[in-house]
């Protein structure tokens, strides 16, 4: 019984495989025939040409060159596809029209981005006739090898990867590959976009297997399905390897990734459901963005016209990711022109110390009261007490805040629901290092990791290069002047990157230094407005400048200088000789008033450079008879860097030691009167950086002995004098003040010089056109009370 029972379900079994054999012929031979007449059309009707090849509609313009080319765009198709025909769809005739093939590449993408050069990599990917016996990774290898060589030689252009289907895996595969070996061309890739690419397999990989096994006459090869099995030990390697790629911590720049995929299921015939050939997991892997079009899976790299939501859809990710280019390369620039070079501090002695050496920790203190106006104790000093104008003291530790924290909202109040503050005054006494404290920031934000998730860029303006600026002026004209003037491609860097801070302005910080230097422009400025109005900003100022009733701050601190214990670490890395450090810190512990003078960070560095074992006589009680002591040391120095002459023949070093301090004003008199008359013209007009036409106007009217100053040269040579840009020509570049006292510290010898000879002051007006000659008396009785001249009459 239970052998008959057996051979019943054996032949039951029989019977049910040669069912399904039978109807699978009758239903698959039509298929079988139609996959053979397309393999063969295709075949027929297109030479193979493999590697990577230019767009039809490109290759005129690239044979003449491609000095318009501003992206490329490289087009990788997918499996058992074809290099034209997968972006191809044909459209059949209807009544008066012929039939119409339009190309997704060749007549959407290229007339919408003129710019760019299309490039279609092609491989043999008709595995189900003479089917490549190839993987996918030696398929990207190919890929990789024809990168570096179309890319060697030619222009660096921005690159954006398109992948249809399996075209995806290819292309991740190259980029793997190029991470490992050729950094730069996967720094020059900017964004992929894969169009239902299976990144962790597709559903119907074994059906693809078995086609290839029926096959197998003609040839084919099951390779590459194969290698698209759902969850395959294949694809998940190869996941693992672009994700880590994708994420290396020394990437310049970040790729983006966008991922379409289909909602529609695909129909062979046009009625044998084969459903979702690859479904939403495996198309969204690794993507940023994601994007779902109402079509099935070769629906997603052909469109009918302009209006098909494929290319609408396409062509915004392309130009989203342009533009992203183009800010991305702005942002690589802004942050190379702040390289740690051009952030060394610049000491009086001329040596220049990088940042990480320098004074690193300013230490600030927030205003409980958080006033936007200053206070009349901020305002108004002691005439007798130096200490008190400067507010040396140290402020309790309660009120310290580190720079880092600045933004954080447990500052801004007692109460933990105070939102954190985006909006930050910083004042600061003349001298205190405010301008160091911008450089402090731009520092610790470029080249560590400050702030980086707040946000994604950092401008620091020296508000002082904003004065007498074109009404017209605006943010793309600076960023023009600033960043990109020496750029080729400056007009798109500014235009797309002032867009991108428009339209996202909570991701860019404006760091705007010198409040107090513009405060009678604001009003009459919109630039300035425009700025002061942004809303991440973090303002310095002296304690007399004053913000517009209309702009709020958040949060306000003092910056305050050194703390005791800070002077020594400032002595120990300023002054490389232990012994000559350890005196200077003898004397400061001996006299209070130096003690608390140097705890400002330029008086510091300049008893530092002045230094040479002062006897208790020398040693400077008042803040001019210590800026006088500056001065003399400074001008010594330029005596010989101007190559100055005594007895017939140049002075050095060792002359200096010795020279009499009359015969040094001797030597350098029309160079110290053209220097007063610049600080006196520029503090009278409110000018700070000093063009060509107001130090050539001035070296003509303030003249001791009729001699014509080499300007030119002798400019860039004086210690007292700096330039916002040392790159550019001597004839262009503008000057201005060490810091703002010595300009008013000259000021105030000039006054005192016409004084004690009994002539009048000369005036001129900010035109440089006429000058107004005025007694020292009547400029007293006129300007005595005057706020800008605070510091001028101190030294006066």
């Amino acid at each position: 019984m239970a052998y008959w029972i057996t051979y019943w379900i054996v032949w039951k079994f029989c019977i049910s495989i040669i069912t399904v054999l039978l109807g699978s012929a009758v239903v698959l031979s039509p298929a079988l025939v139609y996959l053979i007449i397309v393999q063969v059309r295709r075949h027929d009707s297109r030479t193979r040409s493999h590697g990577l090849r230019l767009l039809e509609s490109d290759e005129p313009r690239e044979s003449e060159g491609s000095k318009a080319t501003r992206l490329e765009i490289i087009a990788v198709h997918g499996l058992n596809a074809d290099p034209h025909w997968t972006w191809t769809r044909s459209s059949s005739a209807t009544s008066g029209d012929s039939a119409r093939e339009t190309h997704l590449l060749r007549d959407f993408i290229k007339p919408t981005f003129q710019e760019a050069r299309i490039r279609i990599f092609a491989y043999d990917s008709e595995y189900l006739i003479n089917g490549p016996v190839k993987t996918a990774q030696e398929i990207g290898d190919n890929l990789y090898e024809e990168l570096v060589k179309s890319r060697s030689g030619n222009p660096k252009v921005p690159i954006i990867f398109i992948g249809h289907s399996f075209g995806g895996l290819i292309i991740k595969h190259a980029l793997c590959k190029l991470g490992s070996d050729s950094g730069d061309i996967l720094d020059e890739t900017r964004g992929i976009v894969f169009l239902g690419t299976p990144h962790l397999g597709s559903p119907i990989a074994r059906l693809g297997a078995t086609l290839a096994w029926l096959f197998s006459p003609l040839g084919s090869a099951d390779l590459l399905p194969l290698s698209l099995r759902y969850h395959g030990t294949e694809l998940s390697d190869l996941a693992a390897r672009f994700s880590d790629c994708m994420q290396q911590k020394d990437r310049k720049i970040t790729i983006k990734i966008v991922s379409f995929r289909e909602t529609k299921p695909t129909y062979l015939f046009g009625w044998l459901p084969l459903g979702l050939i690859v479904d939403r997991d495996s198309a969204e892997k690794h993507s940023h963005k994601r994007i779902t079009v109402d079509t099935d899976h070769s629906g997603l790299n052909k469109c009918r016209d302009e209006k098909d939501e494929v290319y609408i859809k396409l062509q915004e990710e392309i130009r989203t990711l342009w533009i992203s280019c183009l800010v991305q390369k702005a942002d690589t620039i802004i942050r190379k022109r702040h390289s740690k070079d051009y952030l060394k501090i610049e000491r009086l002695s001329g040596h220049r110390l990088p940042m990480d050496k320098c004074y690193i920790n300013l230490a600030i203190v927030h205003y409980s009261s958080g006033n936007t106006v200053p206070s009349e104790q901020a305002i108004e000093f002691s005439v007798f007490s130096l200490l008190a104008r400067l507010e040396v003291e140290t402020p309790d530790k309660s009120r310290q805040v580190e720079l880092s924290k600045v933004f954080e909202s447990c500052i801004g109040g007692e109460n933990d629901e105070v939102p954190p503050p985006k909006r930050i005054l910083i004042r600061g006494r003349a001298g205190v290092g405010k301008s160091t404290l911008c450089k402090k920031i731009v520092y610790d934000f470029t080249h560590g990791d400050m702030w980086k998730a707040s946000f994604d860029r950092l401008f620091w303006v020296p508000l002082r290069r904003l004065k007498g600026s074109d009404p017209q002026y605006n943010l793309e004209a600076f960023l023009l002047k600033e960043y990109f003037s020496q750029d080729p491609k400056r007009p798109q860097f500014a235009g797309e990157l002032w867009s991108t801070i428009d339209q996202n302005s909570d991701k860019t910080l404006f760091i705007l230094d010198g409040l107090d230097e513009v405060s009678d422009d604001i009003d009459e400025n919109k630039f300035l407005m425009y700025l002061l109005d942004r809303p991440n900003v973090i303002i310095t100022s002296r304690p007399t400048g004053k913000l517009p009733v209309d702009v709020k701050i958040d949060l306000e601190f003092e910056a305050i200088g050194f703390y005791p214990d800070q002077v020594r670490q400032y002595l120990e890395t300023a002054v490389p000789e232990t012994q000559k450090a350890d005196d200077i810190e003898e004397f400061l512990r001996h006299h209070q008033l130096i003690q608390s003078l140097v705890r400002i960070p330029i008086f510091l560095d300049a008893i530092c450079y002045t230094w040479d074992t002062p006897g208790k006589n020398q040693t400077p009680q008042t803040m001019t008879t210590a800026y006088k002591a500056i001065t003399s040391r400074l001008w010594a120095r330029d005596a010989v860097r101007l190559q100055k002459r005594c007895n017939d023949r140049i002075i050095t070093l060792s002359d200096i030691r010795d020279i009499d301090l009359n015969a040094l004003n001797d030597l350098l008199s029309d160079e110290m009167f053209f220097l007063e008359g610049l600080a006196f013209t520029g503090l009278h007009n409110e000018i700070i950086e000093f063009e060509r036409k107001h130090w050539l106007v001035i070296s003509d009217k303030f003249r001791l002995h009729n001699v014509n100053l080499m300007l030119n040269r002798e400019l860039a040579e004086l210690s007292f004098l700096r330039t916002s840009d040392s790159s550019s020509s001597h004839t262009n570049r503008t000057y201005h003040f060490i810091h703002l006292t010595f300009q008013e510290y000259f000021a105030a010898l000039y006054f005192v010089r016409m004084w004690k000879s009994r002539e009048t002051l000369k005036c001129l007006k900010s035109d440089m056109a006429d000058v107004k000659e005025i007694s020292p008396i009547d400029f007293l009785k006129e300007y005595k009370y005057s706020e800008r001249y605070n510091v001028f009459w101190r030294f006066v």
